[in-house]
């Protein structure tokens, strides 16, 4: 069986790019500022934005390796991981849920970036 390469956007090229840029600079930032003003919410917002990178550049992966390559199939790859990413929010979410007293996921925990 072949694939069809996927008919792609160079929109989506840009913004993916743009965000693989800027994301782990955003992350940089908001834990720096966070530390600087004593804001836990900002310092842990910054390592959940870093997360945000990550899938970011998962992305960015797929979208290059299907238009550079041509590998039709590289985009289901990179869906995958982002379904990694996905599914790890998604319990630490619940976990935090069910336990008020921390209140922060483990993405968002200084130390696991």
């Amino acid at each position: 069986m072949s694939g069809k390469v996927v008919e792609g956007s160079i929109i989506g090229l840009v913004v993916m790019g743009i965000s693989s840029v800027l994301m782990p600079y955003l992350a940089y930032q908001k834990r720096k500022i966070g530390k600087a003003i004593g804001s836990k919410a900002l310092e842990s917002d910054g390592f959940c934005s870093m997360v945000c990178a990550y899938m970011s550049w998962t992305v960015l992966a797929g979208i290059i390796g299907t238009f550079a390559l041509g590998w039709w199939w590289i985009d289901a790859v990179a869906a995958l991981g982002i379904v990694y990413f996905v599914v790890k929010e998604g319990l630490e979410a619940i976990e935090s849920a069910r336990s008020p007293m921390d209140s922060q996921c483990s993405c968002c925990k200084k130390g696991n970036s």
